[in-house]
């Protein structure tokens, strides 16, 4: 038995029980930008320089890209296979 201090989910896998929590990351992978559309909303003009200025559009293309490579990531770790 390893010496990993967590018996339940030790348990669990050798069961062949798989774990019933789901990550935030994987329910909520809309909040920041429904958070960026709250900030614009309540302060008109937030994220202007994001989309006008180059530099900030590709920040903004890089962000996008990001999160999209983190989500299939994080599903795919939280998708465990029995």
């Amino acid at each position: 038995m390893p010496n990993s201090g967590n018996l339940g989910t030790w348990s669990r896998l050798m069961m062949g029980t798989p774990p019933k929590s789901i990550g935030l990351d994987a329910k909520l992978p809309s909040l920041p930008f429904v958070m960026f559309i709250g900030m614009n909303f309540l302060h008109p003009g937030y994220g202007k320089a994001l989309f006008e200025d180059p530099l900030g559009q590709k920040l903004v293309t890089y962000a996008g890209g990001a999160m999209v490579i983190g989500i299939v990531v994080i599903r795919k770790i939280v998708n465990v296979k029995y």
